[in-house]
C-alpha cells in the first residue's frame, strides 16, 4: 500500500468512528474528512501524482447526482410526516402485539414494502428502529428479535421500483472513479429485488437463531413512539408531499432522458 492509500484509509476510519460515536453533529465528520485530504496532501503529497487539493477534497459538492439525492432526502422527510408513516406505526404495532412466528415474517414484509417507497434512506431506518426499540418486550415476539431484521429490511424493498437513490449514488461513485459509462437501472432493479428476496429468506431462517430478551428502552416506552407529526399536516399537505414523492422518483428514473433537468426535479420538488 502507498503513503497515499494509507492516509486515505486513516481519514475514512476517523470519519466512520466519529459518526457512529456521534462525537459532532451529523454531516460534520465528512466535512472535516474533506479537511484531512486536503490538509494531508500539502504535508505529505509533494511527489503525488494526483493531490487533494481544495477541488478534489471537495468534488462532492460540485456533482450534480450528489444534490440530487440530498434534494430528494428533503422529499423523503417530507413524507415521513404523512399518515403512511403513522399507519405503519400501527400495523407494526398490532403485529407484536399478535406475536408469532407469522407476525414476524408480515413485520418484515411491511417494513420491505415500506422501503419500496422510502428507499434506502436514514430517516426511515431510524424511524423503524426508534420504533421497535420503544416497543415493550412480549414473550410471543421478542423485539430483540426485531432490531436487526426490521434494521436491514428498511434498505431491503420487496419489490425494488424506487431505486433513484441507489442509481444516483451508483452514478455518482463510478464518476468519482473514472467512469464514464451509465448503468442500467433496470438491471440494477433485477439486482436489488433478488438481494431483497435472499434477505427475506435469512429473516425466515433466522427467527430461531435471533436472541431472546427485554431491550433497555423497553421498560420506558417513550410517548412520541406512536405518535408522530402527522397530525400537524393538513391533507392537502399530505397529498401534495406524496405527489412531489412521485414527481422525484419518475424524474430521477427518466435521467437519462430528461438529462439535467432530471437532478434539478427533485430540488424543486423539495422546495415546492
Amino acid at each position: 500500500m502507498t503513503l497515499q492509500m494509507i492516509l486515505a484509509l486513516a481519514i475514512l476510519v476517523i470519519m466512520i468512528v466519529l459518526i457512529m460515536t456521534d462525537a459532532l453533529p451529523f454531516g460534520a465528520p465528512p466535512l472535516l474528512a474533506c479537511c484531512l485530504l486536503v490538509v494531508a496532501s500539502t504535508v505529505f503529497g509533494a511527489d503525488w501524482e494526483v493531490q487533494w487539493d481544495i477541488p478534489y477534497a471537495f468534488a462532492g459538492f460540485t456533482n450534480s447526482t450528489v444534490w440530487m439525492v440530498a434534494f430528494f432526502m428533503a422529499v423523503i422527510a417530507a413524507l415521513q410526516k404523512t399518515r403512511f408513516v403513522e399507519k405503519l406505526r400501527g400495523v407494526m404495532l398490532s403485529l407484536v402485539e399478535k406475536g408469532g412466528f407469522k407476525s414476524y415474517v408480515l413485520l418484515i414484509i411491511v417494513v420491505m414494502l415500506g422501503a419500496i417507497l422510502m428507499g434506502n434512506t436514514t430517516g426511515y431506518y431510524m424511524l423503524v428502529l426508534t420504533l421497535v426499540a420503544t416497543i415493550p418486550y412480549n414473550k410471543k415476539l421478542p423485539t430483540s428479535k426485531l432490531l436487526m431484521p426490521l434494521g436491514f429490511a428498511t434498505a431491503n424493498p420487496l419489490v425494488a421500483v424506487n431505486v433513484a437513490l441507489f442509481y444516483g449514488l451508483a452514478v455518482s461513485v463510478l464518476e468519482a472513479a473514472g467512469y464514464t459509462g451509465t448503468p442500467s437501472m433496470t438491471g440494477m432493479m433485477i439486482m436489488m429485488t433478488i438481494a431483497s428476496i435472499g434477505f427475506l429468506v435469512w429473516s425466515i431462517v433466522g427467527f430461531k437463531l435471533l436472541p431472546d430478551h427485554e431491550l433497555a428502552e423497553s421498560s420506558e416506552p417513550k410517548a412520541t413512539a406512536t405518535k408522530g407529526d402527522a397530525d400537524a399536516l393538513p391533507a392537502w399537505k399530505e397529498t401534495l408531499a406524496l405527489a412531489m414523492f412521485i414527481v422525484s422518483v419518475v424524474g430521477m428514473m427518466f435521467a437519462q432522458d430528461l438529462g439535467n433537468i432530471a437532478y434539478v426535479v427533485p430540488g424543486l420538488a423539495a422546495f415546492v
